[in-house]
């Protein structure tokens, strides 16, 4: 047997593939199955992420393909335009054009280096006109369409760059390539509607495809539909989905942009308000989302409340975001965390207007529970009488402790908790009793009652806890073991009244640090901690209920009234319901030189004219200076710049901005099917029988980047009519993340980035791919680290070394014959077919690459493998392993010259009557208790005088057995057996 020697197998495996176009795509043929993943930037070499994309999307295209499928696996597509070229050639000064085609020569070798299936007859390069025609084709279709428009946004900006950046551009505030400071700044530039398909991007509950739900719901967020009004504080506009705590705005806040602001300020307040306008606008908008701390003038204004009159301040905030709604807000800080926080900070007004209600199980419960409540009431004016009568103290804490603090009932009162004082403790028990209440333990495992008990009768519940004040005045609660609570009796208790009769109420930090405790030991957030702390003023409460103190609205819940109170602002003409999306028009304007350029022309005369059809596409002129000066580098280029107006032939402008990268890779899937093809941007004819996509493999990064852009093209192409699809794949599937072997993101700055070409040169490809399946979930988190690989390759060399172990044997085990697997042998191989297979399916590389293992060590301790199994073997590793698979199926399975490689061969199947157990395993208990178990034969475990003979011979049972009287034997078939016996 030869030595395994990845470096010589490889080459000459690829070299024949390539020769005998084993892997070209015909797409005329039936049973299409379109293989996809996210083509990658043309930055330099493939690096790790790369590969673990490419590598999963490779080994599900050969098992599809095994599996009968026509596949169309397009593998060589460049991603060539965007800022990281244009970077890179202002540093090394090499052309972005020189550059870019010199990355794209060396990554092609690479996908042949690491033995792909994917077809490289089906190229595209973004950065080539006679891709990027079809760019500026798209782009005019949109022009005319209202879709595409030119207009002002205050905008991230990156000095270093001198561009725009959209928001999935800045990483933790600065930007994604150059890691410089992110700053706001108003930019003229292009826009795509988006918005105008908002509601058709938004994906339903069940989606007619396949794509991750956590991908699905990012996207519904990014978009960010809301339902609610626009509603008119004098001349200042706000939208709200909460129209029913409108009576509860007791402040308005604009954003430092706000076009009212300057205007509506008080001249006394404006150079306080002009020094924080110039402060936001060093924040980017991101610091603003994140600022912990909230900031505010007081713009020495103030408006009315269009509902109940009150005239509440205006104030300015950099939380405030002009880009969410009208850049304006009605502030609630009853019912919103950032308002609540502001208004804590600068002592503004908090008013609660919706209360938290319980939910009733019938009609009837409302009623039930108030009048509980009001017994309930009775009964503490009765006691706290007695008390006074008697110079006692009668404590309140808990929900009833609330509502005295507050001055009125908020809420129902099913229970009562009260504390009594050591001292009184027998008298208190005597007059609860009087009550006819019976008096039992609070905690039956644990406290003693004598301090801690409950009393109770149908329909009222009184917890009672015991105090005790010690000679220092200090409080203690009572039990075995006191505990000190390091407070006085009057700092912890106030002398209020209910009605007219005195008591003592818990003050109200102490009834929230209480609950608090209670909510964080048990995890239970009731919804009556939730209005009692509302009411207190400790937390707002952002859910829905029912109104109070909202006028003729008092006792609606919320739905009812952001109905009716939506229906009177529009009748008063001072509000209108209104639909607001999160999703703002997609900025494509990049004022850089490496990317399209916009087919429009400036003229003064007729304005913004689109370049003719028939005249593109306009192409990027090669002689650019394009280091940043502030202005795009395609402006300096007179020749390019100038032309004639294509509408009245007088002088004109070209447009010197080029577009964001992300056009680019939004419908580059259409494309690779014809890249020739030159009268539109894709056959519609071929694409209507190869598309849509059955499965795309890519990083979930792009969830509001590309995936989302991508699904906006394909539905604007489907309102052309090039397209019946709505959605452009039918199966996503989001892959991990490869780290740097110090567990960090692979960076160059960092010095942690692995060249996959090392690896390949040390290993084999087919070692480094079997890791990469291996080393962790394709959809994982997880470090590369190198000496691993080491493995995998050892896995491969055991299963080169079994050849030596093959057989002459007939797959038949009735068959006599040397090798000839045992019946045990095909219930493993074919539950291992059944388990490698579906792993694939479901994209489980990790698990499936598993299953071979343990069966290569199952194999390995066999004196000699069939030549079936064997065969299996090679074709379940195939996808995995492709080079090594193929060199040991030429050595003896490769007999059909149509047909010679293992990769045209059929996937196994298995048999389903292999897959059941022969043997099961039967546990022995005695008295209830698990003492052994055995093996036995399937086809006779439901026999119970067999189990129950076997059970009784195993030493461990005889030995309880022994000497004692079996009362009654227990047998549940196939599980378990077990044996009653006398103690004596």
């Amino acid at each position: 047997m030869k030595k395994y020697i990845p470096s010589e197998v490889e080459p000459k495996w690829q070299k024949k593939w390539a020769e005998d176009k084993i892997y070209a795509s015909d797409l005329t043929r039936p049973k299409k199955f379109y293989v996809l993943g996210e083509f990658p930037f043309t930055s330099g070499d493939l690096h790790m992420g790369h590969w673990f994309t490419f590598a999963g999307a490779d080994c599900y295209a050969r098992f599809k393909r095994m599996q009968g499928d026509n596949v169309f696996f397009p593998i060589s597509g460049y991603d060539a335009f965007g800022l990281p070229a244009e970077n890179a050639a202002i540093k090394s000064g090499v052309h972005p054009q020189d550059w870019t085609l010199a990355n794209i020569d060396r990554m092609r070798e690479q996908f042949r280096s690491v033995g792909t299936c994917g077809s490289f007859d089906h190229e595209i390069i973004t950065c080539l006109p006679e891709y990027y025609k079809w760019n500026q084709w798209i782009f005019l279709k949109m022009f005319k369409r209202g879709l595409a428009y030119r207009g002002k946004l205050r905008s991230n900006w990156c000095n270093t760059c001198q561009t725009v950046l959209a928001n999935e551009a800045i990483e933790a505030g600065a930007c994604w390539r150059c890691h410089s400071g992110v700053v706001q700044k108003e930019v003229e530039q292009w826009f795509l509607k988006i918005t105008d398909y908002a509601d058709r991007l938004i994906w339903p509950e069940i989606p007619k495809v396949d794509w991750p739900r956590e991908l699905r719901e990012g996207q519904n967020n990014w978009i960010g539909k809301s339902e609610g009004a626009l509603i008119k504080f004098e001349n200042i506009e706000v939208f709200t989905t909460r129209p029913d705590t409108l009576f509860g705005a007791t402040f308005l806040v604009v954003s430092p942009e706000h076009s009212l602001l300057k205007d509506l300020t008080e001249a006394k307040n404006l150079k306080e308000v002009e020094e924080y306008i110039a402060a936001a606008k060093k924040k980017s908008e991101l610091e603003r989302k994140e600022n912990k701390e909230k900031t505010g003038v007081f713009t020495g204004a103030y408006v009315k409340n269009p509902l109940n009159g009150e005239k509440i301040p205006v104030w300015v905030a950099d939380y405030v975001l002009p880009g969410y709604g009208t850049g304006a807000i009605m502030a609630v800080p009853a019912h919103d965390p950032r308002d609540f926080e502001f208004a804590k900070k600068f002592d503004l007004p908090i008013k609660p207007v919706v209360l938290p209600q319980r939910e009733y199980i019938d009609d009837k419960a409302d009623d039930y529970f108030a009048g509980r409540t009001e017994n309930n009431k009775r009964i503490i004016k009765d006691l706290a009488s007695r008390a006074n009568e008697n110079n006692k103290k009668l404590l309140l804490m808990g929900g009833w402790a609330v509502g005295v603090q507050v001055g009125k009932l908020f809420r129902e009162y099913d229970d009562i908790d009260v504390i009594i004082l050591e001292e009184d403790l027998g008298w208190w028990r005597t007059q609860l009793e009087d009550l006819g209440l019976e008096l039992s333990n609070m905690f039956p495992e644990g406290m003693n009652d004598k301090y801690y008990f409950q009393a109770t009768k149908p329909d009222v519940h009184v917890d009672v806890l015991t105090f005790k004040i010690d000679g220092s005045e200090l409080v203690s609660l009572t039990g075995e073991k006191p505990e000190k609570l390091g407070h006085s009796f009057d700092e912890m208790f106030d002398l209020k009244k209910i009605d007219d009769e005195p008591v003592y109420a818990m003050k109200p930090e102490f009834i929230y640090e209480w609950k608090k405790d209670h909510q964080r030991r048990t995890g239970d957030i009731r919804w009556k901690e939730q209005a009692d702390f509302l009411m207190l003023g400790f937390e707002p409460y952002e859910g829905e209920g029912v109104l109070a103190n909202s006028g003729e609205f008092n006792g609606l819940p919320s739905n009812k009234a952001i109905e009716k109170i939506s229906d009177y602002l529009e009748g008063h003409q001072i509000g209108k319901k209104f639909i607001y999306y999160h999703l703002h028009d997609w900025s494509i304007s990049r004022q850089r030189y490496w990317g399209t350029p916009i087919p429009v022309i400036h003229c003064n005369k007729c304005g913004i004219v689109p370049v003719p059809e028939e005249d593109l596409p306009v192409e990027l002129p090669y002689d650019v200076d394009y280091t940043p000066k502030g202005k795009p580098p395609l402006a300096s280029n007179e020749a390019w710049l100038n032309v004639k107006c294509p509408k009245c032939g007088g002088a004109g402008k070209r447009d010197p901005e080029t577009m964001d990268g992300f056009v680019d890779s939004s419908w580059y899937f259409f494309r690779y099917l014809d890249p020739k093809f030159n009268s539109a941007p894709f056959d519609k004819a071929l694409a209507q029988k190869i598309m849509p996509v059955d499965i795309y493999f890519g990083g979930a990064e792009h969830t509001v980047g590309h995936t989302l852009y991508s699904r906006f093209f394909t539905k604007f192409l489907h309102d052309l009519g090039l397209t019946d699809l709505e959605e452009y794949a039918t199966r996503r599937i989001n892959h991990g993340v490869v780290l740097g072997p110090d567990g960090s993101r692979m960076s160059k700055s960092k010095g942690n980035v692995i060249n996959p070409d090392e690896e390949v040169k040390k290993y084999g490809a087919d070692a480094v791919r079997v890791h990469m399946a291996f080393f962790m979930p394709y959809d994982g988190t997880g470090p590369w680290i190198s000496e691993r690989i080491w493995g995998p390759y050892r896995f491969l060399e055991r299963v080169w070394g079994l050849q030596d172990k093959v057989a002459v044997g007939h797959p038949d085990p009735s068959v006599d014959g040397e090798g000839s697997p045992s019946k045990k042998d095909l219930v493993v191989m074919n539950k291992t077919i059944k388990k490698v297979g579906e792993d694939i399916e479901n994209i489980s590389f990790n698990t499936a690459v598993a299953a071979l293992m343990e069966w290569l060590n199952y194999l390995s301790r066999k004196e000699k493998v069939s030549k079936e199994e064997y065969k299996t073997l090679l074709l379940l590793l195939a996808p995995f392993a492709p080079h090594m698979t193929e060199e040991l199926w030429s050595f003896g399975f490769a007999q059909d010259k149509q047909n010679w490689s293992v990769h045209q061969q059929s996937w196994p199947e298995f048999d389903e009557k292999y897959l059941e157990e022969e043997e099961i395993t039967i546990a022995v208990s005695v008295n209830g208790k698990l003492r052994d178990q055995f093996v036995i034969q399937k086809d006779i475990a439901n026999d119970r005088k067999v189990v129950e003979k076997m059970a009784k011979e195993l030493p461990k049972i005889q030995k309880y057995l022994e000497g004692k009287e079996v009362k009654k034997t227990v047998y549940i078939p196939v599980k378990i057996i077990n044996f009653v016996i006398s103690e004596n």
